[in-house]
C-alpha cells in the first residue's frame, strides 16, 4: 500500500511540475508576442513620424506636391509663409529645436538646459546628474526629459488666464532641480522655486535678430528626426521590453504631431485646397 501511495504521489509532482512548465512556456509565448507586437508599433512610429518630419522639409523648399495633388512652387510657399504663419511660430520652434539638441547627447539628457535661466541653475547641478547612464536608465533619462520639455515648452507658450492656472498648479521645490531617481515615474508638470517657475529642459534665450521661419523650421525638422532615430534604434530594446516606457513615447509623439506636424498640414492643406480650386474655375 504504502508503495501504492508512494507512485501516486511521484505522478501528482510529475503533473504539477509539467503543468508549471506549461503556464512558465504560456507566459514566455505572451511576453514574446507583447515584444514583438512593440516592436512592429515602435517602428511603424518612428518611420512614419521620419517621414512626415522628411516631407515637410522638402515641401518648404519648393517645387513639391502636396500629397501628391498641387504643386506648391517656392514662390507660392514663401507668400504662405509672410501671409499665413504666426510670427512666434518661428520663435517657438528655435526655442524647441535648441532645447531639443542638446538631448541627443543622452548620457547628459539629466542636465538642465545651458539656455534655461541664471548661474544659480548651472550651480544646481549635481555630480550624480552628470552620472553616464546606460541601457534602460538612458532610455529613461531622455524620455523624461523630453517629456518635461514639452511641459514646459506648453506653459511658456500658454497666455493669461491658462497660463496662470498652470502657475497655480505648480509643485513647490526646496531646490531648483531635484534629482529624480529612474525608477520614479515619469511625471512631467510645471516646478516653482522661489515663487518663480524653473525650467529645466526648455529654454528660451532672447533672439536679438528676425529669425528665417523657413530656416528653423528645416533645421527643427532634421534635429527631431535625428531624434526619432535615435530612440528607434539606440533604445529600441528598452521601449520594447518597457510597456509604461512606450506610453511616455507615444504621448511624445503626440506633442510633436499637436505642436508642430498637424498645424503645419492643416495650413498646407487648405493652401492647397485654394489652389486648386482656383485652378478648376480658370478652366471654366
Amino acid at each position: 500500500m504504502e508503495g501504492e501511495e508512494d507512485a501516486e504521489e511521484e505522478e501528482e509532482e510529475e503533473e504539477e511540475e509539467e503543468e508549471e512548465e506549461e503556464e512558465e512556456e504560456e507566459r514566455r509565448r505572451k511576453k514574446n508576442a507583447s515584444l514583438h507586437t512593440r516592436h512592429v508599433q515602435l517602428q511603424a512610429l518612428v518611420e512614419k513620424r521620419i517621414l512626415n518630419l522628411d516631407y515637410i522639409r522638402k515641401v518648404h523648399e519648393g517645387g513639391q506636391y502636396w500629397l501628391h495633388t498641387v504643386l506648391l512652387s517656392q514662390n507660392v510657399i514663401h507668400h504662405y509663409v509672410r501671409s499665413q504663419v504666426p510670427s512666434s511660430r518661428a520663435i517657438v520652434f528655435f526655442h524647441l529645436g535648441v532645447s531639443v539638441s542638446p538631448l541627443l547627447e543622452a548620457p547628459s539628457a539629466l542636465r538642465p538646459h545651458p539656455h534655461s535661466g541664471g548661474g544659480s541653475e548651472s550651480a544646481a547641478v549635481s555630480e550624480g546628474e552628470e552620472r553616464r547612464c546606460s541601457g534602460k536608465e538612458e532610455c529613461i533619462a531622455q524620455l523624461r526629459s523630453l517629456a518635461q520639455l514639452f511641459e514646459e515648452m506648453e506653459y511658456h507658450t500658454s497666455t493669461g488666464a491658462l497660463q496662470a492656472m498652470k502657475f497655480l498648479l505648480a509643485k513647490s521645490i526646496d531646490t531648483p532641480f531635484p534629482e529624480q531617481a529612474p525608477e520614479e515615474p515619469i511625471n512631467p508638470r510645471i516646478f516653482r522655486f522661489s515663487n518663480e517657475v524653473v525650467f529645466k529642459n526648455f529654454g528660451a534665450p532672447y533672439i536679438p535678430f528676425p529669425l528665417d521661419y523657413l530656416e528653423v523650421l528645416d533645421s527643427l525638422c532634421h534635429t527631431l528626426a535625428l531624434l526619432y532615430r535615435q530612440l528607434g534604434h539606440r533604445h529600441a530594446a528598452s521601449l520594447e521590453r518597457d510597456a509604461a516606457l512606450f506610453e511616455v513615447l507615444v504621448k511624445i509623439d503626440a506633442k510633436v504631431k499637436h505642436h508642430i506636424i498637424n498645424p503645419i498640414a492643416k495650413e498646407l492643406t487648405s493652401l492647397a485646397t485654394r489652389l486648386a480650386k482656383q485652378e478648376l474655375e480658370g478652366w471654366r
